[in-house]
């Protein structure tokens, strides 16, 4: 069943269902006049409890989806904070780089601000931390 919270996050965004189903209810109540009416009101009903109880499973899955996809680059970035001592690092002429340990691999430029992480057979891009940028400028001013 839904909670009161579900039919308040269905209201605020999806109102306009339950406007179809009150219309659709008047109509149905107007022109059948048998048994067969009832049938088709509580089928209705139902019907929009299962929507609703459905539409706050589908949103509870998209947080959690994201929830994880944040633990996993949080994790990537702690893990390779302590593997940059460990690190390789690689810098290609055309300005992008590489820094890659036993665990993580990081893909980027150095005139942009994206950066590819690898972590864990996934593959996500984040904006490029300032102690990245630092430590791609030590490694390039130790190459010279």
């Amino acid at each position: 069943m839904a909670s009161v919270e579900q039919w308040s996050s269905f209201l605020q965004e999806q109102w306009y269902i339950l406007i179809l189903v009150f219309v659709l209810l008047v109509v149905v109540v107007s022109i059948i006049k048998t048994v067969l009416k009832w049938v088709v009101i509580v089928a209705i009903i139902l019907g929009t409890f299962y929507y609703v109880s459905e539409y706050e499973i589908a949103d509870d899955l998209v947080k959690a989806a994201s929830s994880v996809m944040d633990n996993v680059q949080q994790e990537a970035v702690e893990l390779l904070k302590g593997e940059l001592a460990e690190a390789q690092f690689t810098a290609q002429p055309d300005g992008s780089f590489e820094i890659e340990s036993s665990q993580i691999k990081l893909e980027g430029a150095l005139e942009s601000e994206d950066l590819t992480v690898h972590f864990q057979g996934q593959s996500f891009t984040i904006k490029k931390p300032e102690w990245v940028k630092d430590f791609v400028q030590e490694q390039l001013a130790n190459q010279i």
